[in-house]
């Protein structure tokens, strides 16, 4: 290693020549004031081992290290770190690491041709000197080396570059997130098909109209990112109704609301109804490994259901639950164990579901616990369910200061702070509770008057403040954020993402089938090279067809201020026309 200069701290206690004349060099070795700069390399003091002792020396202009043994600055590793974290790109404990083959290529030259050692190829190119040694190693036990493709170890089968396996990678993640995942057949086939459109399919692969097993085996090693998971089955309603639209239209609503009344987080409501059945699926136990069928008592075959109304607030409170119960008339002890407050009403002998009577009496309730009045205001957020959207709900809440506003239909899943943070860990502790339940009284059955107790279990574990405000938080409710939400979040609706039928009759003569990728929106397709071919060419990406004109039919719903005058004379009107029609239809049936 080279050293230009080098000069000593302020309160170096190295030995010091006696100051020479000028030009002349001091002598070394001998303690007084320091001498004037020597030559390169001189001026140290030597060690035992023939080295110079550079403690508290600073180096200056230090060149880059040539030799395996020479030193290097901070600033040199630095900027070499960042070079080959641009390429190299590290899985997990057992994985692989994605390097650069043309600088693969080169270091194994390098080696072979003894021009390099391989410690100093791998450091020169920026190479784990493992992934070289491997390399080489695969190198010189191939019988035809001039046909051996520079890839890594599990690149056996690797029939696609790394760049055109990055394409098909991205492919197969972002179908997952539109709710259209590949399944290993199905990733196998895109990848013939693929294959055959870059015209470097294998034979093999040719025969079976599809990829090896081989190939899938080690294209999932290789893409660390990639793995097999059991998905969530999530209905067409659901993963396509959460869409830019909606939920602009949603905050539009939520945003006018905050600013006309000016609601604080307490006064900020979400209330959500859930399902309380006598059976539940079982939790995990302890059995004996390989037995296949392992049996867990519970209460009967089919269950008997009864709802628990949920309401919390954007602090963190809670407003103690109602429960609804298939009985004709409601007894008191219907709710021993349950949480402190709750009220319990009974709907039918038949039903434990919610009705439109029933959610004004739910409505009171919340009006008791909070003190809302015309001049001091409560926000309520809530479902689309058609029980909270009757006349008379409307109506006692613009009497009582209950502002409704409620979420764009099938997206609660995504903005209800109790579906997001609550309600599923309650679902969970509740299956829970319920074994603890049968095994504290084992030849008994759960019946519908132990649910409130049981359920309290759950409740007091899992409706905390924590998990409350988390709910509010995550879809931008409270704190109130546009930006909670990004692209990613809706390309489960970019299948049905298409444009409005013109005013013109549309028939099914014209029209057209989408037939290629131009048929496509552009920001459905994954801008590309004209020269890249991508794997959305040979199969694109799901799409509807276009829309088709409707006439008649269910009104769709929307995300509205249910107790604002224009909201509440519409959903009026529709009422008074039902019930003509229901009367009409039935004056016609007795006639």
């Amino acid at each position: 290693m080279s050293v230009d200069k080098f000069g000593s701290f302020s309160n170096s206690t190295s030995p010091r020549g006696p100051r020479g004349k000028q030009g002349e060099q001091g002598p070394p070795g001998v303690q007084g004031e320091r001498g004037l700069p020597g030559p390169a390399g001189k001026g140290f003091l030597k060690t035992e081992s023939g080295d110079y002792n550079i403690h508290l020396k600073r180096l200056k202009n230090v060149q880059e290290p040539q030799e395996q043994e020479d030193a290097a600055t901070k600033k040199y590793v630095d900027e070499t770190y960042e070079q080959l974290k641009e390429y190299i790109q590290y899985g997990s404990i057992n994985g692989f690491t994605v390097v650069n083959e043309d600088d693969v290529k080169s270091a194994i030259t390098a080696v072979l041709d003894k021009t390099m050692s391989l410690r100093g190829a791998a450091a020169a190119f920026g190479i784990l000197p493992t992934t070289l040694y491997y390399r080489i190693k695969k190198l010189k036990s191939n019988k035809e080396p001039q046909s051996l493709k520079f890839s890594s170890k599990y690149s056996t089968q690797q029939v696609f570059t790394n760049g055109e396996e990055k394409m098909l990678e991205k492919y197969l993640i972002r179908s997952s997130k539109m709710n259209y995942g590949l399944t290993k057949i199905q990733a196998r086939v895109l990848a013939f098909e693929y294959a055959t459109l870059l015209q470097k399919c294998p034979e093999a692969w040719r025969e079976n109209q599809m990829a090896g097993i081989e190939w899938i085996y080690g294209f999932m090693k290789r893409h660390s990112a990639l793995s097999i998971r059991k998905p969530e089955n999530t209905s067409l309603s659901r993963a396509t109704s959460f869409n830019q639209k909606n939920l602009e239209e949603f905050h539009s609503n939520y945003e006018r609301a905050l600013g006309k009344f000016n609601f604080t987080a307490d006064r900020i409501f979400n209330l959500d109804e859930t399902g309380v059945t006598t059976v539940v699926q079982a939790p995990n136990v302890i059995a004996q490994k390989g037995q296949k069928q392992v049996g867990q008592s519970v209460s009967a075959e089919r269950g008997q259901l009864i709802t628990m109304c949920a309401i919390v607030s954007a602090i963190g409170n809670t407003i103690p639950p109602v429960f609804i119960f298939p009985r004709a008339r409601f007894h008191d002890t219907m709710l021993n164990g349950a949480p402190t407050g709750s009220v319990g009403y009974a709907n039918s002998p038949t039903s434990g579901w919610m009705t439109g009577g029933l959610f004004v009496k739910v409505l009171e309730h919340i009006q008791k616990s909070t003190r809302c009045t015309k001049s001091d205001m409560i926000l309520l957020l809530l479902d689309n369910h058609e029980s909270h959207c009757t006349i008379d709900a409307i109506n006692f809440s613009r009497d009582h200061g209950i502002v409704l506003v409620n979420f764009p239909p099938h997206c609660t899943h995504r903005l209800q702070p109790l579906d997001i943070a609550v309600l599923g860990p309650f679902k969970q502790k509740l299956s829970i509770a319920q074994n603890d339940w049968l095994l504290n009284n084992p030849g008994k059955t759960i019946r519908i008057h132990d649910l409130p107790a049981i359920a309290n279990t759950a409740y007091m574990a899992f409706f905390t403040q924590k998990n409350i405000t988390s709910g509010f938080a995550k879809p931008g409710i409270f704190p109130f954020s546009r930006s909670a939400f990004t692209e990613e979040d809706f390309q489960c609706s970019e299948v049905t993402n298409r444009k409005l039928p013109e005013s013109a009759e549309v028939t099914n003569e014209n029209i057209e089938p989408l037939s290629n990728e131009a048929d496509f929106p552009a920001h459905n397709m994954i801008t590309t090279p004209t020269d890249i071919i991508s794997p959305e060419i040979a199969r694109p990406y799901p799409k509807a067809a276009p829309r088709k004109t409707t006439t008649g039919g269910r009104k769709k719903g929307k995300s509205r201020i249910l107790t604002e005058t224009p909201e509440k004379n519409e959903i009026e009107d529709a009422y008074i026309k039902r019930q003509k029609s229901l009367k009409k239809n039935t004056n016609s049936a007795f006639n």
